[in-house]
């Protein structure tokens, strides 16, 4: 490999050091930005936890609201690719000890109209590598509108489908979103629990404590079933301080065990506090009317039976 000298671009001797310590052949920097591979590993994880979390939100939409979301994002990959860029030219140029004056912006801004970027590898290519895609201007007043719109539809989205309170589904949301989990677990032959979740002593917090506090407690019993559950199971708020969940592919012995982990972690999120669960696994005939009944009764036999066990 050859030697690259301290007077080198920054730049240039980060791109030296990788190739050191992996030894690979050196590499031109000429005419193609490359990017440090820690750098570049950073942002795919980045992407990968916004993708996870986009997929949570739009798994229990009907289709034609999903597609209205998704193509809200796809007018905001424009930005997103002009950033992109940004970042490779920042990664290449910046230098840790050197001020360098800032390149300057384009305008009017830039859509991308090729086809997604890819990234290249040619035989002798470095794997971090990427090609700069060929755009067009557009006119700032269609890209601005482009910005805002997809905004604000996803706000007011949010606020007619979340719980304000909690942040999880109201029970509009919750109950369509549950419907379309069973009916997608009856033409894959997956297994379906429903879960009832109803916070113990609630009245009493309310009277004792005030309402702030009971607020409190229903947003840690949610924080503490976001972390029992999986990032795509449902979560609903019925009302007051009752929610229902989805366990798809469980059974009930296998939801019983995780509500165990449940019991710990609301022990530590609200000491004292303490909410009884039942279960109610999908049968042939059961609609998710009878699954929430079902469910509902083995909750308050529970509480029951463990007051008389106090008792």
């Amino acid at each position: 490999m050859q030697d690259v000298g301290e007077g080198a671009p920054a730049g240039r001797r980060r791109l030296s050091a990788i190739q050191g310590e992996r030894d690979t052949p050196p590499v031109s920097t000429h005419g193609t930005a490359v990017l440090p591979a820690a750098r570049l590993l950073e942002a795919a994880s980045t992407l990968s936890e916004g993708a996870v979390a986009l997929h949570a939100h739009l798994r229990h939409l009907d289709p034609d609201e999903r597609d209205a979301v998704l193509d809200a994002v796809a007018e905001q990959m424009s930005e997103f690719v002009r950033l992109w860029i940004d970042l490779v030219r920042a990664v290449v140029g910046d230098d840790d000890g050197d001020e360098r004056p800032a390149a300057p912006r384009a305008a009017p801004p830039r859509r991308v109209t090729s086809a997604p970027v890819r990234p290249t590898r040619a035989a002798d290519d470095h794997p971090a590598r990427i090609a700069v895609p060929v755009a067009e201007h557009v006119p700032e007043p269609a890209l601005a509108l482009s910005r805002d719109e997809p905004v604000r539809a996803a706000r007011d989205l949010e606020r007619a489908t979340r719980d304000e309170l909690t942040g999880v589904l109201n029970r509009s949301a919750g109950f369509a979103a549950l419907e379309r989990e069973i009916d997608r677990c009856r033409r894959g032959g997956e297994r379906f629990v429903l879960g009832y979740l109803n916070v113990d002593a609630m009245t009493a917090i309310n009277d004792t404590r005030g309402l702030r506090a009971g607020d409190e407690v229903l947003r840690k019993v949610t924080a503490a079933l976001r972390a029992t559950l999986r990032s795509y199971d449902v979560i609903a708020r019925l009302g007051g301080d009752e929610f229902v969940f989805s366990l798809p592919g469980s059974d009930l012995s296998t939801a019983e065990l995780r509500f165990k982990e449940f019991a710990v972690i609301l022990a530590e999120e609200a000491p004292g506090c303490t909410a009884s669960v039942g279960f109610a696994e999908l049968r042939q005939h059961d609609d998710l009317d009878d699954l929430v009944a079902t469910a509902e009764t083995a909750m308050l036999k529970g509480r029951r039976t463990r007051r008389r066990g106090r008792a």
